[in-house]
């Protein structure tokens, strides 16, 4: 029981972290190509 909790905690952080890192990417994405239309 305690266990199961555990790891369904560790999976809803690792999920959360890679939708961060999916973000930060498409912002830098973003930026890089709005910066590029500009030059």
């Amino acid at each position: 029981m305690f266990l199961s909790g555990h790891v369904s905690l560790l999976n809803s952080t690792r999920s959360t972290e890679f939708q961060c890192s999916f973000l930060i990417n498409v912002i830098i994405l973003r930026t890089t190509n709005t910066a590029a239309n500009i030059i």
